[in-house]
């Protein structure tokens, strides 16, 4: 009797404990969203412009029928900001470290001005989003869920933008 009160109770604290991982994972993933819009924005008071994306090729079609996203782990959008000041260090994904596949799991792009439908007088714009928040299905609650023109980044479980206006 007293073996199965054990067990019992060790499967809700390690129930418990997995729930908390993933909800502190989440928490960092946003965080990192946070200071990632930070940097963008101090880049943008000293660049007037955001960070190109790699694969910037002022032709939308290219972005969305090969899902050219920059990530932590293949985009350069990270070395800028770091090399520029705008940003002390790189941001990861919790669940691995830099090169790991996890990586993709937080992506940005840069649209000219006028993607979409939007307001081409705001000027080009960023979208940075999370792909895959553990504690959410679908968007997340805490998402602004940015969206601009027809885009529609449902993709994405957490996001955010900003213009250069």
């Amino acid at each position: 009797m007293s073996i199965s009160i054990i067990a019992l109770l060790s499967s809700v604290i390690l129930s418990a404990t997995n729930s908390a991982r993933r909800n502190a994972r989440d928490s960092k993933r946003i965080a990192s969203i946070r200071e990632l819009q930070i940097g963008l924005e101090i880049y943008l008071t000293s660049n007037h412009r955001f960070p190109d994306s790699d694969n910037e090729s002022g032709h939308l079609a290219f972005i969305d029928l090969n899902g050219k996203w920059d990530t932590p782990r293949d985009g350069d959008f990270l070395k800028d900001l770091v090399d520029s000041k705008s940003m002390q260090g790189h941001v990861f994904d919790p669940l691995g470290g830099p090169g790991s596949a996890e990586q993709d799991n937080l992506r940005y792009y840069r649209y000219p001005a006028g993607a979409f439908g939007c307001p081409e007088s705001r000027g080009a714009f960023y979208v940075l989003g999370i792909v895959d928040m553990e504690t959410s299905k679908g968007t997340h609650p805490l998402s602004p869920n940015w969206t601009c023109g027809t885009a529609d980044f449902g993709e994405f479980e957490f996001v955010v933008g900003g213009f250069e206006d």
